[in-house]
């Protein structure tokens, strides 16, 4: 049985959490050398908080890439693995960022700096997750390529 072809949005979809989690992870390694490897000596805690954050990052990159790989294969029944997935990778990806001005260590001030840059990322995030979501459960051509 042949399989039915993927919409455009589809595609992008699995083009964009193949490719959106990777940038994620490179600027927290930019930022780690940039920003955080100087201060690991006055602040050991700060070195535990980089690897919880980039442990949560791989598992965001894991979760994103599982839920491509199911939304490409398109075997009947999968919708449902694929938007756990979808809504999975986005957790640890939003705790990766808390995971800095919380466990490391650093001044109130500079943890707070933290937070403040790191909510747009956070909120986009979020909302590009919930915006696949929403399309993923209420398009009639997603449910009738899936099974659903």
């Amino acid at each position: 049985m042949e399989k039915k072809k993927l919409t455009g949005w589809l595609i992008l979809l699995i083009i964009w959490i193949g490719i959106y989690p990777f940038i994620g992870w490179r600027g927290l390694m930019t930022a780690i050398e940039n920003n955080y490897r100087p201060l690991m000596e006055d602040y050991p805690s700060l070195r535990l908080s980089l690897t919880v954050a980039e442990l949560l990052m791989w598992a965001s990159i894991a979760a994103w890439l599982y839920a491509a790989i199911v939304l490409y294969r398109r075997e009947p029944g999968s919708l449902g693995r694929a938007k756990t997935a979808l809504v999975l990778g986005v957790l640890p990806r939003i705790a990766s960022g808390w995971s800095i001005p919380l466990l490391g260590g650093l001044p109130e001030a500079v943890s707070k700096i933290i937070i403040r840059r790191g909510l747009p990322g956070m909120l986009y995030a979020l909302m590009f997750t919930g915006a696949w979501y929403l399309y993923l459960a209420r398009s009639r051509k997603v449910k009738d390529l899936y099974g659903g």
